[in-house]
């Protein structure tokens, strides 16, 4: 028998109250007499009686149905144990145990031995999770679920646990069930009036069973991850800011000149400087952070770190987040309690405790802060040496010193055929040439290397740091940053050794035009010297192409219109870029890039883009390790079979996959060390890092170019500044580095093993890293390495000149487009996820591979990627079956700790792994899976989710062009204005986003109605525009916009507090999980669409109707095994012959129980439902009815129906041409 820990010890137990003496008193039982009046509320009956008349408020707070006096004197149906257990004083906490315990007197094991302790266990399981958590599980595993998830929610304090549990709490009190709140009520009591976890009734091992739960609930918990990068901040380590655009810091160097007094005009003639400037001002502050943090992990040891002045802010910061989010939590919880009369107050103490918990997350802080930096990874800016200028000036002096002097007398050169002596204008020679290229050994002359060779020597290397910056501008600017002195010992070296005076050095021309002549040479004039001779001397073109051929750019395939053009500012050629128009359109483009950028400024959003780099990467990673095992297997064979030298090839191929690998986990354990080393990689990089920037995880653009930037106006400047602000705020830029610096840093330290066979720190540690960096085979390997963290991030680029690349192009671009862009958002996401779902198809990436993609994959990559995809969906397969005849739907999953039903529809590619094994469930019985999944499996992979919203704008806008073509103005009007209206909302409502946690915090507090609404029902461009701030609203308004949502599958829709933190909850009705049963839409026995536009109020209603009829009977067919164990195809027809008699119920009842206003609800459907929207609109038109058809009466709808039929036969009587029969 394991022993009780009381055989140890006897603590006393915190957990009780006690007073000043310490003695432990009962603040319940003393206060009861205090209590506010707990008597049970009164429940709607079981069975409705015959003809009651409903009258229901427009504005009824979610959609409650007010009762006549007939409903209200019909007495509740209530068991007698809820009876004797509801006084009329009020609920004693100890009642509602079963009959016999006693408080604190049952630990863990007993919940799973007594049965009057096992049976409100199981029914608070059944009540709070489903059938899912409950159906084939042992005593033990339901136990196990039900603590599990009350001490995630009452100990740990877990967001997500909490938040739950605080949407199915606001559900279960509005329903007015006192049998489900009696559940509730019980399942809470008997956890909290268990023995605590250092009792004499818990063993050891509940004990440490216990330890364990909370220790997951909150090491897992997004709240305590999102403190943990709020102290980052507040400490100022590396990841406070991601990774800027240079943009950004163009944008502030255009505005410094403004506020300067230069006018917009000279700025934007000036913007080659102040593209420099920025850089400058990027490479600077980059830098700098950069070199604080490595001081930073120089200086101090974990324990002295912890308690420096970053160290104590960052601790302390996250312990006050913690200790606000706790405290939160835990007052939400104490709110369940007196809801479900477990207690009578809110308790201030356990709430104050919960603040005081976060000292815990304090410690983890701590030890985070101590542990940094213990991966050690190279902060490259650090360790590789940067390339002197100096050193390129002296080696220059030497060579030109060495050639000239050995080839005056044979004449190889221009300037041995020049008399001594001699003044020439710079512009007239072959100066630049050879200064760029220098001159060969020929004719036994002293070889001249020139400044490319003594650039590449020395580090340098062209970085296109913008669109328009080019190999000269590179150059010029190389040369106008040396010192002055070593500029003139230049010129000096070369006229002294040639014999030749250069004019035209010292000519300087400033921003006005204005040309005057210096006395000595300077970098600027030597500098402008350069960069005309290259435009105007064909020589000059050709020299600096070779330039940029040692300066890393690849010229092989370019032709050399296009490398002018691309390399020496020409324009020559034109680019292939989307015209954004003149500024009426430019403004609009970046409007809507803005709007992009906001709408997924969300917390929700940055978790999914986390969820899905760690799917694809982590596939990606599992590849590395199976091909990495048999690459070390096959070697070893090779090496036994005499192939020595081909087998410790793959040995070390294989060796170098599967190292980096296990470093990988270094990588993650020491995220602010990764990303600062990722960041130093952005200041000493070849130039591919830098796109980096400029596209954020998912593929959201957010570049501009200069020209944007600079005639950006004022109020651009700040929604630009709203958009960054929001994007810091939701941790958009957090997880971007995370997810970033990761994955580059990974897949760097991969290739350096693989190709140079040297991890990453021993790569830039060892010497000559920085001329190797300049060469061409690494530029190969860091542009590698970009393509595959813009794979992995679903962010990279697959236009093309091909049909395909440039129909990938055409989507992509689409969010330039005016108007459509905002219809059209994602389109370089959507690339990404139809790349991503072909090359993870086993044979159908290999024929890819044939016909020419995925040059950078090898068959075996392929074909392994292909096997851990498959393996992924066959196993979710085994479990599919069992959830259709749960009731789950298509992207639900079941929380193996709890039996908590989650949706992953929007966690791609989880979601479409999870969707094709739902498909193939039904291979695996035999049935064909129903077309309507099929259509929605299309719609989210193949397309159809991608043009949603333009489809539904776009008729609007067409039926608009149509009506004005058949000279229907009002029509055009009005459907003009409704498309209108439609973008203008999304607009307003996709600003608003990153409020919705802010608003969601406010529902909480102030208890407004937080479901969501009816928002076609009155204005539909304001409830539209009011979507994620719509109880902030409520607190001015004092009452919701519209009434609650009701669906014909889920009634009034649930409250969605966790998706806040990227986890959705599902808590399927019966209704619902008939319709995942029968594989038809949650919305397939609504009122019709043309029915929720033009009457929202009574189709609203109508869809109460149809829930409450199909709810009844979809309870009695999911308890029915029979029923759940046949096929689709016959639960369908069962199902078919039923549902016509359920939906002329609802029409009856709609038409019968309601009165006033809502007497005509069965008319204006009847109306709508049988005529189209333009003659109902011309019949009121005729009849002179303004306003909408819920405005009419009854007797105006007859009226206006009789209109139409007749106006219909006298269309038909009318008829020039009748066919007799």
């Amino acid at each position: 028998m394991e022993p009780k820990m009381a055989d140890e010890f006897t603590p006393i137990n915190v957990a009780k109250d006690r007073d000043e003496l310490g003695r432990v008193v009962d603040p319940i039982s003393e206060g009861v007499s205090e209590w506010a009046d707990t008597s049970p509320r009164e429940a709607g009956p079981a069975t409705r009686p015959a003809a009651p008349q409903r009258e229901v408020s427009p504005r009824n707070n979610g959609g409650t149905i007010q009762t006549s006096n007939e409903w209200a004197t019909i007495e509740p149906s209530t068991s007698d144990e809820w009876a004797d257990i509801a006084p009329e004083d009020g609920l004693y906490q100890n009642s509602l145990l079963p009959e016999g315990v006693m408080s604190q007197s049952y630990s863990p094991d007993d919940l799973v031995t007594n049965e009057a302790l096992y049976e409100p266990v199981l029914a608070f399981m059944n009540e709070r999770f489903g059938i899912q958590a409950t159906e084939g599980e042992s005593r033990e595993d339901i136990v196990n679920k039900f603590l599990n998830s009350r001490r995630g929610v009452a100990m740990a304090g877990n967001s997500v646990r909490v938040l739950a549990e605080t949407s199915h709490m606001a559900d279960v009190m509005s329903s007015g069930d006192r049998d489900r709140q009696e559940v509730m009520a019980r399942g809470y009591a008997l956890y909290e009036n268990m023995a605590g976890v250092t009792s004499d009734e818990t063993s050891w091992g509940e004990f440490g069973e216990a330890a364990l739960d909370v220790t997951r609930e909150v090491l897992l918990d997004p709240i305590n991850l999102a403190s943990l990068v709020v102290g980052k901040v507040a400490g100022g380590v590396a990841t406070k800011a991601g990774v800027r655009a240079l943009e950004t810091y163009v944008a502030t160097e255009v505005r410094t000149q403004l506020a300067a007094g230069v006018s917009r005009a000279a700025v934007e003639a000036n913007k080659r400087n102040i593209y420099r400037m920025a850089t400058a001002a990027a490479k600077k502050e980059g830098g700098e952070e950069v070199a604080q943090f490595a001081a930073q992990m120089a200086a101090t040891s974990g324990g002295r770190r912890i308690m420096s002045n970053a160290g104590l802010k960052e601790i302390g910061a996250s312990a006050l987040v913690d200790a606000v989010a706790g405290s939160g939590f835990e007052y939400l919880y104490q709110r369940q309690l007196v809801d479900a009369e477990v207690q009578s107050e809110v308790n201030p103490y356990s709430v104050g405790l919960a603040a005081l918990g976060a000292i815990a997350m304090g410690g983890v802080s701590a030890g985070v802060v101590a542990a940094r930096g213990t991966s050690n990874t190279a902060l490259v800016s650090e360790v590789v040496g940067q390339g002197d200028s100096a050193k390129v000036a002296a080696n220059m002096r030497a060579d030109i010193a060495a050639h000239y002097d050995s080839v005056r007398n044979n004449g190889s050169s221009w300037a041995s055929k020049v008399e001594a002596g001699t003044e020439l204008e710079v512009q007239d020679t072959d100066f630049f040439v050879e200064l760029l290229l220098g001159m060969p050994a020929e004719d036994g002359a002293s070889p001249f290397g020139g400044l490319a060779k003594a650039m590449q020597e020395e580090g340098f290397y062209f970085v296109k740091k913008y669109d328009e910056d080019k190999v000269s501008n590179y150059i010029a600017d190389f040369i106008e940053s040396m010192d002055p002195e070593d500029i003139k010992a230049i010129v000096k070296t070369f006229e002294d050794s040639s014999g030749i005076n250069l004019s035209g050095l010292r000519d300087v021309t400033d921003a006005n035009g204005v040309t005057k002549t210096l006395d000595e040479v300077t970098p600027q004039s030597f500098s402008q010297a350069f960069a005309t001779n290259m435009s105007n001397n064909a020589r000059g073109l050709n020299a600096a192409s070779q330039v940029a051929k040692r300066l890393g750019i690849k010229l092989g395939d370019l032709k050399i219109e296009t490398f002018i053009d691309e390399a020496l500012g020409l324009n020559l050629m034109k680019g292939d870029k989307v015209k954004k128009g003149g500024r009426v359109m430019g403004s609009i483009a970046a409007g809507q890039n803005r709007f992009i950028r906001t709408l997924v400024s969300h917390p929700s959003t940055s978790f999914l883009n986390v969820l899905g780099w760690t799917a694809s990467s982590g596939m990606a990673s599992l590849n590395d390790i199976v091909r990495g095992t048999l690459h070390m297997s096959r070697g070893a064979i090779e090496e036994v079979m005499g192939l020595s030298a081909k087998g410790a090839t793959r040995k070390q191929v294989g060796a170098a996959m599967l190292k980096a690998n296990a470093n990988r986990v270094k990588l993650l354990l020491d995220p602010d060390m990764t990303a600062a080393a990722f960041k130093s990689a952005l200041e000493r990089n070849a130039g591919a890092l830098d796109k980096l920037k400029n596209v954020q995880s998912g593929g959201v653009d957010v570049s501009a170019s200069v020209d944007d930037v600079i005639k950006r106006t004022k109020v651009g400047q700040l929604a630009e500044n709203y958009v960054n602000a929001a994007q810091t705020a939701t941790f958009v830029h957090a997880q971007d580095t995370f997810t970033k610096s990761q994955e580059y840093i990974f897949q760097m330290d991969k290739a350096l093993r693989v190709v140079f066979n040297k991890s990453y720190n021993d790569f830039y540690t060892g010497e000559g890293a920085g001329k190797i960096m300049a060469s061409e085979e690494y530029l190969r390997i860091e542009k590698a390495a970009i393509d595959k963290v813009m794979e992995h991030t679903f962010s990279k680029s697959y236009k093309g000149k091909s049909v395909v690349g440039q129909f990938a192009g055409f989507i992509e671009d689409a969010r330039n487009m005016p108007f459509v862009g905002m219809m059209v958002p994602f389109g370089r996401f959507f690339n990404n996820t139809v790349d991503f779902t072909l090359k993870n198809t086993l044979g159908v990436s290999s024929v890819l591979k044939y016909a020419g993609k995925y040059p950078d994959k090898s068959q075996g990559e392929l074909a392994v990627q292909g096997m851990i995809a498959g393996g992924l969906v066959l196993s979710l397969t085994q479990n599919e079956q069992e959830k259709r005849r749960q009731g789950l739907g298509m992207y639900d999953s079941i929380d193996p700790t709890t039996g908590e039903i989650i949706s992953q529809q929007y966690d791609y590619p989880l979601s479409l792994f999870i969707a094709t094994a739902r498909l193939i469930s039904y291979a695996q019985e035999g049935e064909a899976p129903p077309m309507e999944l099929v259509e929605q499996y299309g719609k989210d992979f193949a397309g159809g989710g991608l043009t949603r919203n333009l489809t539904t704008t776009s008729d609007l806008f067409l039926d608009a062009f149509v009506a004005v073509t058949q000279g229907e103005v009002d029509k055009a009007l009005d459907k003009g204005g409704q498309a209108i209206a439609s973008v203008g909302a999304q607009a307003i409502g996709g600003f608003t986003r990153p409020f919705e946690p802010v608003d969601t915090i406010v529902g909480l507090a102030t208890g407004t109605e937080m479901r969501p609404q009816n928002i076609k029902d009155g204005n539909a461009f304001i409830g539209k525009s009011l979507t994620y701030v719509r109880n902030i609203h409520q607190v001015f308004s004092g009452e919701p916009f519209n009434d609650t949502l009701i669906s014909s599958s889920e009634g009034e829709r649930d409250i969605q507090l966790t998706k806040n933190v990227g986890i959705r909850v599902v808590r399927p009705t019966n209704a619902l999980r008939l319709m995942n049963v029968l594989a038809y839409d949650s919305w397939e026995n609504n009122a019709e669409y043309a029915a929720s536009r033009l009457v929202a109020g009574a189709s609203n209603e109508y869809n109460r109707m149809m829930f409450e009829e199909v709810d009844r009977i979809a309870e009695e067919l999911m308890a029915d095994p029979t029923f759940r164990n046949l096929s689709t195809e016959h639960q369908r027809g069962a199902w078919e012959e039923a549902l016509g008699r359920i939906k002329d119920t609802a029409m009856f009842r709609i038409s019968y129980e309601y009165t006033g206003p809502e007497s005509t609800f069965a008319l204006q459907l009847e109306l709508v439902n049988g005529t189209s929207e333009d003659a109902i609109r011309q019949g009121m038109k005729e009849l002179g009815y303004t306003g909408e058809i819920g405005d009419l009466n009854y007797d105006e709808i007859t009226l206006l129906k009789s209109n139409i039929g007749m106006q219909a036969d006298i269309d038909t009587y009318e008829r020039p041409y009748r066919i007799k029969q």
